[in-house]
């Protein structure tokens, strides 16, 4: 990808057109520094391997993106901490626990005290291994802790420092809440934001999100359509699998008509949500600087109610903010969903869903358990893994853990959530959860079974051979 780029003549001071407007270059208040070009002479396979190791230790590359980079720092420290793990157990390693199976072996004709000479000794082995394991295990967690947190704060150091050098949308964008819902004219709304905000000729453009629920599936055919007919124009889609360009070109006109008709009758309205791209960084300040919000009466004098009779004393502002966001990471068939609803969804429908999926996962599990495995451990009888019908019902159990993952990210898809990065990170954190609660599911099923004893020490009772021999 980064020889790609390269041999494309894209250094880290450009960007695709889609993100930055071809006006902003100029105006950019930090470029960042830029790699030294390799000479005509090289050939693409060094000048690639020469751009994928530099953007693997970090050294000012950006061509592969912000995700692949964050990717390389987490290999990184997975094999680190895999690799202090992997030394602790080599030097943690005791050869006399392997002497202990083989002793046992010779217990078996062995008189009492013989056996119990040779039990002290071990417990004497598992003792002292037992020490050095409790205080090397404090140490390693202790480590591990600290370097997830240091690899946290650098990561997010990380972050800061490739969006400093790195321009994207989100640096050229502000953010308009509470636009009245009768705003739908793109145009017409940048014209009046460059007399409000006195930025003649500095905006590059906005973007009205609109409330499409009304009108979704009309919408959707629509995009569709746009999509087919780029495909035919570009050559990405043949003519034998799709509609006719002739009839395609004549539906996308009656799509236009429509489209304005949705515009014009009031069917299709804004969600009182818009972006602003300016077409420098320096015209961004200085309207963050100067300005937290206009009024709304700019709407109103321009043409058209507010949409909010009951309220003409009160002083309304469209609030105007930096929040960190640009239209492309936007669900915009999601914005009509009102904050209340969304709230519900979130700390009330979602939770209780989950519980609803825990509680299915644990019965299966527990039936599972109780009717295959349980029996073989209360009759301390081992092999219970390698029955075929236990393999066969524990795959399924499994299978049915993966299908309440998957349920759980539809749900959290179809939350109403109006930033990908909401969804991503709240089915993350309903997914972990269900992962953990799983885990400590196993742990304890583990622990606590017939025959598992949390004493190592002989009681005072075992004084024969066969005593012995049954305590063991």
């Amino acid at each position: 990808t980064a020889a790609f780029f390269h041999r494309m003549g894209l250094t880290n001071s450009t960007a695709p057109t889609s993100q930055i407007p071809e006006e902003c270059e100029e105006g950019v208040a930090e470029q960042p520094k830029c790699e030294a070009t390799p000479t005509p002479s090289e050939s693409s396979w060094k000048k690639g391997s020469r751009a994928l190791m530099a953007a693997y230790s970090d050294g000012g590359m950006t061509d592969m993106g912000l995700g692949l980079q964050l990717f390389f720092n987490t290999q990184k420290f997975l094999l680190i901490v895999s690799f202090v793990i992997w030394v602790v157990t080599h030097l943690q390693y005791n050869p006399d626990l392997n002497n202990i199976v083989s002793s046992l072996d010779t217990c078996s004709k062995a008189t009492t005290s013989n056996i119990t000479s040779v039990y002290n000794q071990d417990l004497l082995i598992f003792e002292d291994h037992g020490r050095k394991m409790k205080i090397t295990c404090v140490l390693l967690w202790l480590y591990v802790v600290l370097h997830t947190w240091y690899f946290h704060w650098s990561q997010k150091n990380f972050v800061e420092k490739y969006d400093k050098r790195t321009n994207s949308a989100e640096d050229y964008t502000l953010r308009l809440t509470g636009l009245p819902p009768h705003v739908t004219s793109e145009q017409e709304l940048k014209t009046l934001l460059e007399k409000e905000l006195r930025m003649p000729g500095k905006i590059h453009g906005v973007v009205i999100c609109y409330n499409v629920l009304p009108v979704k599936e009309q919408i959707e055919e629509m995009i569709e359509h746009l999509i087919e007919y780029d495909g035919l124009l570009h050559g990405w889609l043949h003519d034998d699998h799709s509609t006719p360009r002739e009839a395609l070109e004549l539906q996308l006109k009656k799509d236009e008509a429509e489209l304005e008709h949705m515009l014009k009758s009031g069917k299709l309205k804004g969600s009182g949500q818009g972006f602003v791209v300016m077409k420098r960084q320096e015209y961004l300040a200085c309207v963050l600087g100067e300005r937290s919000g206009i009024s709304a009466d700019l709407f109103s004098k321009a043409g058209g109610s507010n949409g909010d009779a009951s309220s003409k004393d009160a002083i309304q502002t469209i609030r105007i903010s930096k929040d960190d966001c640009e239209p492309s990471g936007l669900r915009y068939f999601e914005f009509a969903t009102p904050d209340a609803e969304l709230k519900r969804r979130q700390f009330v429908t979602i939770p209780l869903r989950m519980l609803v999926y825990i509680a299915a996962y644990a019965l299966a599990a527990q039936l599972f358990y109780c009717s295959m495995i349980k029996p073989y451990q209360d009759n301390l009888v081992e092999g219970a893994e390698s029955s075929n019908s236990v393999k066969v019902i524990g795959k399924l159990v499994l299978g049915f853990n993966f299908v309440i993952q998957t349920f759980v990210m539809m749900d959290v898809e179809h939350a109403g959530f109006t930033r990908l990065a909401t969804v991503e990170s709240t089915t993350l954190v309903w997914n972990t959860a269900l992962l953990l609660i799983t885990n400590v599911y196993i742990i304890l099923q583990e622990c606590f079974r017939e025959g598992i004893r949390w004493e190592l020490t002989a009681p005072a009772s075992v004084v024969t051979q066969e005593a012995w021999w049954s305590w063991e």
